[in-house]
């Protein structure tokens, strides 16, 4: 058994977009995410692409009693700044199984480490990917600089940190 982790939808969608979805599914992880994000992803062959993976057995799909469908948005009354239903069934799910959350949601990110849960980014996915060899160093770095002139929310510094890491892998 893996490190067990819990996705929200953007990861998903970014690793779509630079075309690992595949090779995230490749990491040592037990990886989980909660139905509200299956329905989250809405452009052409996204929940396709996703749900392949639990045919697999490689995903799992949480679902929720109406119990605790109704502690999740206690949650979402408790929280601080803007975060969605989606976001506070991925921290209640994070938080009763002991899961890191992988977000970019920064809202997310505040409420679930106030609440002392471990919660990593698209960034440190990209990273286990290079570090556990699924693809190679020079590989992840065009794509993460693709996808970064595409979409700036990523922490610039970070990922010119990682690419210039992940390109001297590449040379030596």
């Amino acid at each position: 058994m893996g490190k067990l982790v819990v996705s929200d939808t953007n990861i998903f969608i970014d690793l779509i977009d630079m075309g690992l979805l595949g090779d995230f599914f490749l990491l040592p992880f037990d990886i989980s995410t909660v139905d509200f994000v299956i329905r989250e992803l809405n452009k052409t062959g996204q929940r396709d692409s996703v749900m392949a993976f639990e045919a697999r057995k490689r995903l799992s799909i949480v679902k929720f009693t109406t119990t605790e469908i109704e502690d999740i948005y206690n949650l979402k009354q408790l929280a601080c700044g803007n975060v969605s239903f989606q976001d506070c069934a991925i921290w209640f799910c994070a938080k009763k199984y002991s899961a890191c959350i992988l977000t970019g949601d920064k809202a997310l990110t505040n409420n679930a480490r106030a609440d002392h849960i471990e919660v990593r980014g698209l960034l440190y996915v990209l990273d286990q990917i290079v570090q556990y060899g699924i693809v190679p160093p020079h590989l992840v770095a065009d794509k993460l600089e693709e996808l970064f002139g595409k979409n700036r929310r990523l922490p610039e510094e970070d990922v010119k940190d990682l690419v210039l890491k992940w390109r001297s892998l590449t040379t030596k």
